[in-house]
């Protein structure tokens, strides 16, 4: 049973890692010791439409190290090296370190209350090739479930606090955030400034532990300002609202962790669109729903055995894409080769299909993580 909750800690950890690119509104879970988690992730897709085919491939190998300088305050840095390619008759890549984040987390009250400063530091280049533009909006569809499509961005300012309550049982939790966006030139050999719209996150969520069974939800309520380009308005996204579930249960060797998360989309707004633009926005993707479900079964002292599945169904986008579904299946196996190290190895066949199954999607995908806390 511990080793599944240091199993639990590993997932949870993640997931504070890929909040750091956002405005961050949830308590974090505690960084007791100095820890390294680090990851080596491909993910490649064969489409084929009309009898031709096209690939595209991406590896990350992101590195995020955890520092509690006391036990009240938590830093943070992060960065990612991303490798990519495209290769639809002519072949495109998009190579190279992102940007550094950098976040520091406090907490108060007897952890009830916490407040988080984060910034991302222009490192990664920003400045794309029309070619490497292509690549980077193909990287962003979002039934493909690709980590990053971009390796640099401007300098961004994040703000962000809550408070969580418990009642017995049961935690219930708020926190607002603010995210400043930083502008930076986007397309090579131009020297127009392009700027993000800033982006308001309001949170709520819930979590109950009875022990062996486990539940959280989460609703994440999201506002942006209008994206400029040269500091007049382009585009702005339309608010966007999304809740979560998780369920987790515990039973002998075996634990089942399975959740749910919706995307809602208001329309984009386009007050003066700018070509090489119009794609960027994110309400240009369709209603969002998808599901994740693993099964690991504790086979030694230093072993767990899992099965992981997903799907994700995306809906018709406002700029005509029709509806696409994908859906990924495997399994991999968690190792504890020392006190305070967890290894993650995972493979996973990929299915679908996108413009409304005209386009046929297969890939496959590998993770191998590390866990290590000091």
């Amino acid at each position: 049973m511990m080793y599944i909750k240091q199993v639990l800690a590993v997932i949870f950890t993640a997931l504070i890692v890929a909040s750091m690119a956002t405005s961050q509104t949830e308590p974090q879970r505690r960084i007791r010791y100095p820890t390294i988690l680090s990851d080596f992730s491909f993910r490649s897709w064969n489409m084929e439409e009309a009898g031709s085919e096209s690939n595209l491939t991406e590896i990350i190998t992101p590195i995020t190290i955890h520092y509690p300088v006391i036990r009240s305050f938590t830093l943070t840095m992060a960065t990612t090296g991303m490798l990519s390619s495209l290769d639809a008759g002519t072949k495109s890549s998009l190579n190279g370190i992102a940007d550094i984040q950098v976040r520091g987390f406090y907490k108060t009250a007897g952890d009830h209350i916490f407040i988080s400063v984060g910034l991302n530091l222009p490192g990664g280049r920003n400045s794309l090739s029309k070619d490497e533009l292509e690549l980077s909006r193909a990287l962003s569809n979002s039934v493909l479930a690709f980590e990053r499509n971009r390796l640099g961005g401007g300098f961004d300012i994040d703000v962000s606090g809550g408070s969580a309550a418990a009642f017995g049982p049961l935690v219930i939790g708020g926190g607002v955030g603010y995210l400043i966006k930083g502008k930076y030139e986007f397309q090579e050999n131009s020297e127009s400034q392009y700027k993000p719209g800033n982006e308001l996150n309001l949170t709520a969520g819930a979590d109950l532990d009875m022990g062996r069974l486990m539940l959280r939800t989460d609703v994440i309520y999201s506002i942006y300002s209008p994206n400029q380009m040269d500091g007049n308005d382009a585009f702005s996204e339309g608010s966007k609202l999304s809740a979560e579930g998780m369920l987790y249960f515990s039973a002998g060797p075996m634990t089942l962790l399975v959740s749910a998360r919706e995307i809602l989309r208001d329309k984009v707004a386009y007050q003066s669109p700018v070509s090489f633009l119009v794609g960027e926005a994110e309400g240009n993707i369709g209603n969002q729903l998808s599901f994740d479900g693993v099964i690991y079964l504790r086979a030694g002292s230093r072993l767990v055995l899992k099965a992981i599945s997903e799907a994700r169904f995306v809906g018709e986008a406002e700029d005509g894409a029709e509806e696409a579904f994908m859906a990924g299946f495997g399994g991999g196996l968690m190792i504890m080769p020392l006190r305070g190290m967890v290894m993650d190895l995972t493979g996973q066949y990929l299915t679908g299909h996108a413009q409304g199954g005209s386009i046929g999607l297969s890939g496959y995908g590998a993770t191998a993580s590390l866990k290590w806390e000091f």
